[in-house]
């Protein structure tokens, strides 16, 4: 597998030492959700996602999570990068637009 970006794990450590930098990323992370949470509002219908805050911290949870999983840093990935982006994107599309 091949090495996780050393800017990001470096960036990592330093959040986790440095309550400045922690707070950026908590920044950056609640203003993202904050926009998609707006797309979910305007793309979807409350009976398809009843409650995009939650759906947009699924999300952003799945997606932050493959990428760091896709770097190698949890480990050998057991299967192609191609089939798990389309894994979560089928997961996506039925998940918010269900039998378009």
């Amino acid at each position: 597998a091949p090495a996780p970006p050393r800017r990001h794990l470096e960036r990592r450590r330093e959040a986790l030492r440095d309550p400045e930098v922690r707070d950026l990323y908590a920044l950056f992370y609640a203003e993202s959700r904050k926009r998609l949470v707006e797309i979910l509002s305007l793309a979807t219908s409350r009976e398809r996602v009843p409650d995009p805050e939650a759906t947009a911290f699924v999300i952003e949870t799945a997606a932050v999570e493959l990428a760091v999983s896709l770097t190698g840093m949890r480990g050998e990935v057991p299967m192609s990068r191609e089939r798990i982006l389309s894994a979560l994107g089928l997961m996506l599309e039925q998940a918010l637009f269900p039998g378009d």
